[in-house]
């Protein structure tokens, strides 16, 4: 797997290239975002690990300008505040790591996050003839047009669409997203958003997933068959 790591303190990117490639990941530096932009022109990679405090163009910069190229990414900042964590859930990251952090969990999520993209090649499934949901693409289709879905968005839909119509807990929504540990009260706040992402970009069908107060969301297409 091609590792992008965009890290403007040389030290830190230099033990990330030496961590990532003990375990066989093929890892490209770069030290700002105006470098990495160059850089996907040509290339894209398999993950992207991005950090915020970036000189002139931000880490959250750099991810609104590259979010519809499907990437995945990782943010690894200082910045641990909340809104911090949710602003970067919500522009599409897969996970958010804070610094300073443990080597080892650092590579045990990025195996877990490889594990989802694996799985996300699987072959194509569906249940309900207006959706086509495709592992393969990431990509999901409702009556014929395709939904803008960010990868997280189309993570927390694939999971919801795979358990309807029964109640999907937050904790067990964050668990399938994000693989964190379950009661991180910032992390389901952001799942709340990723949901009111998700209703508006389906529109007229917003109503498929209903919010079940005290316990989670669900959804229900209103198929006949959903064995």
């Amino acid at each position: 797997m091609r590792i992008l790591v965009v890290e403007d303190d040389p030290s830190l990117a230099n033990l990330l290239k030496i961590l990532f490639e003990l375990e066989d990941f093929t890892v490209h530096l770069c030290d700002s975002a105006e470098q990495a932009l160059a850089y996907l022109q040509d290339t894209t990679p398999e993950l992207l690990i991005l950090d915020v405090n970036l000189p002139s163009l931000s880490g959250f910069d750099l991810q609104r300008q590259i979010r519809d190229q499907g990437i995945p990414v990782i943010f690894l900042t200082a910045r641990t505040h909340v809104d911090d964590r949710i602003l970067g859930l919500k522009l599409g990251a897969d996970d958010y790591v804070t610094k300073p952090f443990d080597n080892e969990e650092l590579v045990l999520r990025v195996r877990a996050l490889c594990k989802r993209l694996d799985r996300s090649k699987a072959q194509l499934s569906t249940r309900d003839e207006r959706i086509v949901l495709s592992e393969e693409q990431r990509s999901l289709y409702v009556d014929g047009a395709k939904l803008d879905l960010t990868n997280s968005e189309f993570q927390l839909f694939r999971c919801l669409y795979g358990h309807q119509p029964d109640v999907v807990s937050r904790d067990a929504l964050l668990a399938e997203m994000w693989e964190v540990e379950p009661g991180e009260v910032y992390s389901t706040r952001a799942v709340d958003v990723q949901i009111q992402r998700i209703r508006k970009k389906l529109g007229v069908h917003r109503e498929w997933i209903k919010t079940v107060y005290g316990l989670g969301y669900s959804l229900n297409t209103g198929s006949e068959d959903l064995s």
